[in-house]
């Protein structure tokens, strides 16, 4: 019986992974961000001083059985996933520590794209 148990319990770890869940819905649609790009993350207190439109959403938790679920790792994941998107930017919207239901850090964040502002060309003409 306690093998069968066993059994049952790698199996599921197996199937579900040590990862964290992470999911994410984009709202539009562009190229990805190339890795020659830097993707800039700002914390839920941060002011952009720059204009943007949101891109997406992202959701990192835990699965319950998650082992590599620290802030690195979360903060990594957004930007991978932003990078996906084609976004410049992500906004940290939630974050929750690690506590007694879970030992990961989980949280959601906005992928954001920068306004490139056209510069309209005003050369002088000297008589």
């Amino acid at each position: 019986m306690t093998r069968k148990f066993v059994f049952l319990f790698v199996a599921t770890l197996l199937l579900c992974g040590c990862s964290a869940s992470i999911s994410s819905s984009s709202l539009k649609s562009y190229s990805p961000t190339p890795y020659s790009q830097n993707i800039d993350v700002y914390n839920q207190y941060d002011i952009i001083q720059k204009e943007t439109e949101l891109v997406g959403t992202i959701e990192y938790d835990d699965t319950g059985f998650s082992l590599n679920c620290d802030y690195s790792n979360m903060i990594s994941s957004f930007i991978e996933e932003a990078r996906k998107m084609g976004g410049d930017a992500v906004k940290i919207v939630t974050m929750k520590e690690p506590d007694r239901r879970s030992t990961c850090y989980r949280g959601s964040a906005n992928v954001l794209k920068y306004h490139k502002k056209v510069r309209e060309n005003k050369s002088w003409n000297k008589p």
